[in-house]
Formats: structure tokens, C-alpha cells, sequence
């Protein structure tokens, strides 16, 4: 799982820096023209995102296969799930979108809102589960001494 979680680390890392380098470079009004960079984020926060759906489907058969049962117990592993469902159907609608939701509805800026919130639960989720283990080693040291 160490190679699975360093794979899952490195491609979020390099979401996340494209993903604000992209809403940086965005042109102010739609008369305005495009950041010389906004090519670059958006080739490189396409990579990472393929990269990414590589490496959830890992983490799903390490890790989210064995808890998705226990969702109850895991509030954030589980909102982190959806958070990430929620980002592959916007990231899909941004390339593709419906006609209809596209009048009334703000792809880009859901899209935007998703990747804050999974840059936030992430970390969190990550720390949870590793004060978990550290709790339990010391519980386990305990006990055998």
C-alpha cells in the first residue's frame, strides 16, 4: 500500500498545482485573451487527472474495497469517495457538456469547488487514519510489555 499511497500523493500534489495554476491563468472576461500558461496547467492538469483515475482505481482495490462496507464508521472515507465522483462527472461535463445544464448551471465553478473541498478532506482523511494507526501500535506495544 506504501507505493500505492506515495502514487496517490504525488498525482494529488500535481492536481492540485495545476488545478490552482489553471484558475489563476483564467482570462478575467471572456474578451479578454488566455494567460500564455493556461495551455500548460490544463495539458499538465489533464495528465494528473488521467494519472489519477490510474491511481484511484488502485486505492480502490487496496483500501476502499475492504472499508466501503464500513461507510458508517468512515464519514470522511466516504465523502471522499463521493467528492471524487463528483469531480470525474464534472471533469467529464467540462469537455462534454450537456446542453441543457450548461444554461443554467456553472460547470467550471462546481468543478473549482470540488477540488477545494477534496484538497481539504484529503489531508484530513489521511491524518485520521494515521493517528488510527499510531493509537493502535502504542495500544499494541502496551499490551505485549
Amino acid at each position: 500500500m506504501k507505493r500505492g499511497r506515495m502514487l496517490l500523493w504525488c498525482v494529488f500534489s500535481g492536481l492540485v498545482i495545476s488545478g490552482v495554476g489553471l484558475y489563476w491563468c483564467l482570462p478575467a472576461s471572456i474578451d479578454d485573451f488566455p494567460h500564455p500558461l493556461n495551455g500548460v496547467f490544463r495539458q499538465w492538469h489533464g495528465l494528473f487527472a488521467f494519472a489519477s483515475l490510474i491511481s484511484i482505481g488502485q486505492i480502490w482495490a487496496e483500501h476502499i474495497r475492504k472499508q466501503i462496507n464500513k461507510w458508517r464508521q468512515y464519514p470522511d472515507g466516504a465523502l471522499h469517495l463521493l467528492i471524487w465522483g463528483g469531480l470525474i462527472v464534472s471533469s467529464y461535463w467540462l469537455y462534454y457538456p450537456p446542453m441543457a445544464l450548461n444554461e443554467w448551471l456553472n460547470i467550471g465553478q462546481i468543478h473549482w469547488w470540488l477540488g477545494v473541498a477534496l484538497m481539504l478532506i484529503l489531508p484530513l482523511h489521511a491524518a485520521q487514519r494515521l493517528a488510527a494507526r499510531v493509537s493502535n501500535k502504542a495500544t499494541k506495544a502496551s499490551v505485549l510489555s
